[in-house]
């Protein structure tokens, strides 16, 4: 019994070391771009320590160098289509989107990749060995969760608040679907990765400041604009309906099963 408390403990106090690390390591509570990277590092040696022989399958980080490869391909190649996304919606708000320094993209590198440890492989699969639902359902219901949590911090929480439409909302929710459908059909965060850093990196990596004006777009109204766009919400729509036919179907992409217990 005394074992068995003296194990929960232990892990509870991992936990808890994951979500500490997220939460002061990915964003920028500290002034500099590289304190994300070293959040990575910390959150792996953690994960380790937690689970030892599976922790890069438990961390989402177990992929073939095929994967790995089309992961970083997937995200090059991303980047430019949305950045020509955004900037016809910048353009007609007359709004400028300019590159910023080089370190702005090395942070959202890892802090893209630091949520979608924790946030992703680690929340889903952790979830689908403790609830045994359907993987869908638990894909749709923190999809749900991402977008009101979004409402919900830049109404109350965030330094820079503001009202999300409800457009927006809609766009998380169906980009949250996509996420968490690739992740749990592939057992990796790789693509997952490539598809959140990319629209970061053109959304909160490059500056946007209003042309006439000179003044910076908000984060709210970035997220208004951007996701609140109906050609964003009709695409995240579609993304979401044809990464879930994997999860329907039962069949992983890559075509063998993956053992996702944690």
């Amino acid at each position: 019994m005394e074992t068995t408390v003296i194990r929960g403990l232990y892990r509870s106090l991992h936990w808890v070391s994951l979500i500490v690390i997220h939460l002061c390591f990915s964003y920028y509570l500290f002034d500099g771009w590289w304190y994300s990277a070293i959040g990575t590092l910390l959150m792996v040696l953690v994960g380790w320590l937690l689970w030892r022989d599976r922790a890069w399958e438990t961390l989402g980080l177990k992929l073939s160098p095929r994967s790995l490869a089309i992961s970083i391909a997937l995200a090059v190649l991303l980047i430019p289509l949305e950045l020509a996304f955004m900037d016809a919606i910048a353009q007609a708000q007359g709004i400028v989107i300019h590159l910023a320094p080089v370190g702005h993209y090395v942070h959202d590198i890892f802090y893209c990749l630091n949520e979608e440890i924790l946030l992703g492989a680690v929340l889903l699969n952790s979830l689908r060995k403790a609830l045994k639902w359907h993987s869908l359902w638990i894909s749709c219901q923190v999809a749900l969760a991402f977008s009101l949590l979004h409402f919900a911090f830049y109404q109350w929480i965030f330094a820079a608040k503001g009202t999300l439409i409800f457009a927006t909302l809609a766009s998380l929710l169906f980009v949250g679907i996509v996420r968490n459908n690739t992740i749990l059909s592939t057992g990796h965060i790789g693509f997952a990765w490539a598809l959140h850093f990319s629209w970061m990196a053109v959304m909160f990596g490059n500056y946007h400041w209003y042309g006439n004006t000179g003044n910076f777009v908000s984060e709210v109204e970035r997220f208004n604009l951007y996701l609140g766009a109906p050609v964003i919400v009709g695409l995240s729509a579609v993304l979401a309906g044809l990464s879930a036919v994997p999860l329907i179907k039962h069949v992983p992409f890559g075509g063998k099963g993956h053992n996702h217990s944690i």
